[in-house]
């Protein structure tokens, strides 16, 4: 063979390597530490100790309108739902986006528990293990908020890890 021939042979061989080692690298996801930091990130918003800027909506929301348990069902309903969009890996999610925190559940668990809902067990097995803290089942949660919407559209399909989490309420700018 020809030096031009071995030349390019080479440099195939370590253009392969390269994009071998950036593709591992890429799919590998984030690191032990990035995961690490955001939890801990997304722990301070859901206790309050860190905020993410104003939200209109939510401040109405959680405000007077909850306070004066003026939440509909349908409202109920859509709350968790668009809570749970920051936990959940799905094709496409509808609606407002709120941040989840541990006064914002307590106030729904209040709610709740003040009504009688058709599917008030529902929400509260929901909102009582979000308000401790275990999402673990974050995404059968939204599906069964989402079956009882009647949902065709959207379903979730797993969980989102922490650093994708922050992403996603960067992103979408939730609040």
């Amino acid at each position: 063979m020809t030096k031009k021939v071995l030349a390019i042979l080479a440099s195939s061989v370590v253009m392969m390597f390269i994009m071998g080692y950036g593709i591992s690298f890429f799919l590998a996801g984030p690191s032990n530490d990035e995961i690490d930091s955001a939890q801990a990130e997304i722990e301070e918003l859901f206790l309050g100790k860190k905020s993410l800027g104003h939200s209109v909506y939510s401040e109405e929301l959680f405000g007077t309108m909850a306070k004066d348990k003026l939440l509909s069902e349908e409202l109920i309903q859509d709350t968790i739902h668009w809570m749970s969009h920051q936990k959940i890996k799905a094709d496409q999610k509808w609606g407002h986006d709120i941040l989840i925190t541990q006064e914002r559940v307590g106030i729904l668990i209040e709610v709740v528990g003040k009504n009688n809902f058709s599917h008030s067990n529902t929400y509260l097995d929901i909102l009582n293990r979000w308000y401790v803290g275990d999402f673990s089942q974050a995404d059968k949660d939204h599906n069964a908020i989402w079956k009882i919407q009647n949902g065709n559209i959207g379903k979730a399909r797993g969980l989102l890890n922490a650093v994708e989490q922050l992403n996603y309420l960067e992103k979408n700018s939730v609040r």
